[in-house]
């Protein structure tokens, strides 16, 4: 049952995150894939937002989504009743990793370190969710 939730949960927080992104942001590589996928063109909403808790949410509320589904899925993967460890050091590689590629002209994106700090922390807290959850179940 556990796992069944934890998948559903992966998926749902990829397919909202993927969403916004769609939405918010234009000039990013995964928004590019999907256009050239689906033949169309960016299909974005530009919204000036002056309260820092909104611009917060449009700047790292999809980064956050992203990185709480992948540590998800690492966690489904490896498994987090005493990996936790390893599932947060996979996790961090992958965060660090894709946010680093975003530096090279050839993956559009923005580089930021502050997209770092914001994902590595949800996905130690998403780790330690579903590890208490898995405990608990």
């Amino acid at each position: 049952m556990i796992k069944k939730v934890m998948i559903l949960k992966t998926i749902v927080l990829l397919l909202i995150g993927s969403l916004l992104y769609y939405i918010f942001y234009k000039g990013v590589f995964f928004v590019e894939l999907i256009d050239r996928i689906i033949g169309t063109h960016y299909m974005t909403i530009d919204i000036e937002i002056d309260h820092p808790v909104l611009r917060f949410a449009r700047n790292y509320l999809m980064d956050i989504l992203w990185s709480c589904s992948l540590s998800s899925a690492i966690g489904l993967i490896i498994g987090t009743s005493g990996k936790i460890t390893l599932c947060i050091i996979t996790s961090s590689g992958f965060i660090v990793i894709m946010e680093m590629i975003q530096i090279f002209s050839f993956v559009p994106g923005t580089f930021d370190v502050w997209d770092i700090v914001v994902e590595l922390l949800s996905s130690v807290i998403t780790l330690f969710i579903d590890k208490k959850g898995a405990v608990e179940l």
